[in-house]
């Protein structure tokens, strides 16, 4: 509670934070239940499709705009995102 009361971002960032989570958790809730609604009526082979389409668009959404951490301290880290470049350097 002492390092929330000297940094007032850090409110702001749980509250981003948890509406995330909660959007998480309502959007696993209804894909479980749309699930065997969507494999009756398009069959389990476009199921299975459908899901490996949107796996492949998060792994290239990751790919392009996250950037890699590997090796960096949490200050060079914090650099990249405020720098807001996108993907600020390539992977050597």
């Amino acid at each position: 509670m002492h390092h929330a009361q000297s940094n007032p971002e850090a409110f702001v960032v749980g509250g981003v934070l948890h509406m995330i989570l909660v959007g998480e958790v309502w959007r696993g809730m209804f894909a479980a239940f749309a699930f065997p609604g969507y494999v009756a009526s398009f069959g389990m082979h476009t199921g299975f499709f459908t899901a490996a389409v949107i796996c492949l668009v998060a792994t290239l959404f990751f790919w392009k705009f996250v950037p890699a951490t590997k090796g960096r301290s949490l200050e060079e880290i914090e650099g990249l995102w405020q720098s807001g470049t996108g993907r600020p350097y390539q992977a050597a």
